[in-house]
């Protein structure tokens, strides 16, 4: 199980490794900063903190619970810009609390965790560079929101349009005229819709159940 580690020095040893730099991530990291722990690492697959927030941008992507009960204990944050801010004013918050926090230097972007795995007496973790960090205790902060769930339906059909999935929702995106289907009635479709509406020649919605 641990035959790759043989051919790979360690790079680096710490004492914990949080895998991912989100909205979990950072407050594991504030959490043992204020038990007075220093020796740890964030690895981070993205370029900057924030996780789905960072990520998701879905038209009216937003905070679906009143954004005051949403802020960290340690962080309140009294200047919301409405009840349920925007996805965008979430990152920034995220942001400024992970650069208040000073975490920048204790975090690797860039890199994704490839193999964990226990060794004798630590874990070991192989990351995407091909580099070995070795660590005492392993927390998982790297969320269930940030990679797409595809169903089987919509993979492999001969359906002619674009298929898009809210989780990687494309940047230059434009409805304007089109006739779009909407499959699901969660908080992300409750967002999506009223602003597919305004582009949109048509807008039908599929649920299996009404939200």
């Amino acid at each position: 199980m641990l035959r790759w580690t043989q051919r790979r020095q360690v790079a680096e040893r710490t004492s914990v490794a949080i895998i991912g730099a989100g909205i979990a991530g950072i407050a594991m990291a504030e959490a043992l900063l204020s038990a007075g722990r220093r020796d740890f690492l964030l690895i981070e697959a993205g370029e900057a903190p924030g996780g789905v927030w960072r990520d998701t941008r879905y038209p009216g992507v937003a905070c679906d619970v009143p954004s005051h009960v949403f802020s960290y204990s340690f962080a309140g944050n009294p200047g919301w810009s409405r009840r349920y801010a925007p996805g965008s004013e979430v990152n920034a918050y995220l942001g400024d609390v992970f650069n208040g926090l000073g975490l920048g230097a204790r975090t690797r972007f860039g890199t994704r965790v490839t193999a964990c795995a226990w060794g004798s007496d630590r874990w070991l973790l192989r990351t995407s560079d091909g580099a070995v960090i070795e660590a005492d205790h392993v927390v998982l902060a790297t969320g269930i929101l940030r990679d797409p769930l595809w169903p089987a339906f919509a993979r492999g059909t001969d359906f002619a349009g674009k298929v898009v999935h809210s989780a990687e929702w494309p940047e230059a995106l434009d409805l304007t005229g089109q006739r779009v289907a909407v499959v699901g009635s969660g908080s992300s479709a409750c967002q999506i819709i009223p602003n597919v509406v305004r582009e949109a020649a048509s807008c039908t919605v599929y649920m299996r159940t009404p939200p």
